[in-house]
């Protein structure tokens, strides 16, 4: 089932200490205090999701249609991602790797303790 921006929003902000905000192009992005993790795109059904780069190589051979970079992204620790076909389960798990490497150790032991 595809996924929403709608959903990622809900997923993205059900964690601790993250925060919409505005990218510098005015769109609607997603931080904590110490880094952005989500970014929305030009394209309705793409969003910008941070991860380290050995792990979007990884994502990107096995899963082309749902997972890309852009040149633009070559070089950064992120992976496009296309709502329209990845998996829920998948976007919730990749939307918390983000989180947890973005989140304090106290943020991160407080979501656990309330799980």
């Amino acid at each position: 089932m595809a996924a929403t921006f709608e959903q990622v929003r809900a997923i993205a902000l059900g964690f601790p200490g993250v925060e919409e905000r505005a990218s510098f192009e005015g769109r609607p992005a997603f931080r904590t205090k110490k880094r952005g993790i989500i970014y929305s795109r030009p394209e309705p059904d793409v969003i910008v999701l941070w991860m380290p780069i050995e792990a979007r190589d990884v994502l990107c051979v096995e899963q082309p249609k749902v997972f890309f970079f852009t040149d633009h992204y070559r070089d950064w620790p992120s992976v496009l991602v296309r709502l329209k076909v990845v998996k829920r389960a998948v976007l919730e798990e990749l939307i918390e790797d983000a989180w947890r490497a973005a989140a304090t150790k106290t943020q991160i032991a407080e979501w656990e303790a309330s799980r």
